[in-house]
């Protein structure tokens, strides 16, 4: 027989089941982000990465480039359609190369657009998309590139990082 008076007793124990189960089924059904998702998120980081702007002091430089190692596998494998810019190469490269790139720009900005997100398996995916390279240089000339990309990310450490780059055609505007 069931005592009068139990539910008064035990009722925040209820609710407090009901919010922890509500809120365990929102966070892995419905709160969590697909991973098409988070590979955009990864992306807008280097395009953020890569944005200079006149008042920019060196040591910005540094701490952009050194950041930007953190996006790249071990070896990455670069086709740029251009021996001199191809080939494998290291992180360590890579940020190196980020930095001295940057230097030839008073402003910079790379967006990417147009991504088809194609997740191979749980640790692999395939990205294609589009990259504007816009700024003015230090000379005075401005560049403004459009060109196709195909890039394959693996998940290391629990983050989608770029493990090959491979530019396709260039694109006129």
């Amino acid at each position: 027989m069931i005592r009068r008076g139990w539910f008064r007793r035990f009722w925040p124990v209820i609710v407090a089941l009901v919010v922890v189960t509500g809120g365990a089924i929102w966070y892995f059904f419905i709160g969590r982000e697909s991973e098409e998702t988070v590979i955009r998120k990864r992306m807008a980081e280097v395009s953020q990465l890569w944005k200079k702007t006149p008042e920019e002091k060196p040591i910005g430089g540094v701490w952009k480039a050194e950041a930007a190692k953190r996006f790249f596998a071990d070896p990455v494998e670069l086709n740029f359609r251009e021996e001199m810019f191809s080939g494998h190469c290291s992180p360590e490269t890579l940020g190196a190369n980020f930095f001295r790139a940057r230097k030839f720009f008073v402003t910079t900005t790379l967006d990417f657009s147009d991504y088809v997100v194609t997740l191979l398996d749980k640790d692999n995916a395939k990205v294609e998309f589009t990259a504007v390279l816009k700024g003015r240089m230090v000379s005075g000339s401005t560049v403004d590139e459009v060109r196709a990309l195909e890039a394959r990310l693996v998940r290391q450490d629990g983050k989608w990082v770029f493990a090959s780059i491979v530019v396709g055609v260039v694109l006129q505007k």
